[in-house]
């Protein structure tokens, strides 16, 4: 197996690291020291295991993880622990709560809310509208879609529009969909506050 390790140069440097390195079936065939390098060194099609060290937040590893699956990233990522005294504190408001147009999302006890009103939702669901609140008004390829819900962005495209539409009738009101917004040949668009209807 090959081997990416991305962090800094002390990142693998502790006990831990190296006994797990040692144990290892897997040779290291590249160092990057940032999301960006790595995402270039898996473009080569080389690569089966990526190893991640703590220093890199939450969110930009969802995205990252989502954005090297879209380009075909296939093998195993990894990140390693961190220890209690290096947890870094995150801010309630930027980790547990979305606020955009009419909608809120609270992460931490998965529900949302339609203007004001708590509405109920399947665990897709509410996966799908928290991906959305976090790019509203961005053109969404049914591949990306498909790799933010379900991790697999070759998984049936069939499984997206029936997710659609059961979201859609829990926050759509007029007939034409305001919200989740079919942009033909290629996905969706969220629109988080529309225009109200005439």
């Amino acid at each position: 197996m090959n081997l990416l390790l991305v962090g800094s140069e002390d990142a693998f440097k502790n006990d831990a690291s190296r006994r797990f390195l040692d144990g290892l079936h897997a040779q290291v065939v590249a160092r990057a020291s940032d999301l960006s390098d790595a995402a270039a060194c898996l473009d080569s099609g080389t690569i089966d295991l990526l190893l991640l060290s703590n220093e890199f937040r939450e969110e930009k590893l969802s995205v990252f993880a989502r954005d090297v699956r879209c380009r075909g990233f296939a093998g195993l990522m990894l990140q390693s622990a961190d220890s209690p005294a290096e947890i870094p504190e995150l801010e309630p408001s930027k980790s547990n709560a979305i606020h955009v147009g009419d909608f809120a999302v609270d992460l931490s006890t998965r529900q949302f809310w339609l203007r004001g009103v708590e509405t109920p939702c399947t665990p897709k669901e509410f996966e799908l509208l928290t991906f959305l609140c976090r790019h509203p008004e961005e053109p969404l390829s049914h591949k990306t879609l498909l790799a933010a819900v379900w991790g697999n962005p070759s998984a049936s495209p069939h499984m997206l529009r029936v997710l659609i539409r059961s979201l859609r009738v829990r926050i759509e009101s007029a007939a034409a969909p305001r919200y989740i917004v079919t942009q033909r040949q290629f996905g969706y668009r969220f629109d988080p506050s529309p225009a109200q209807p005439r």
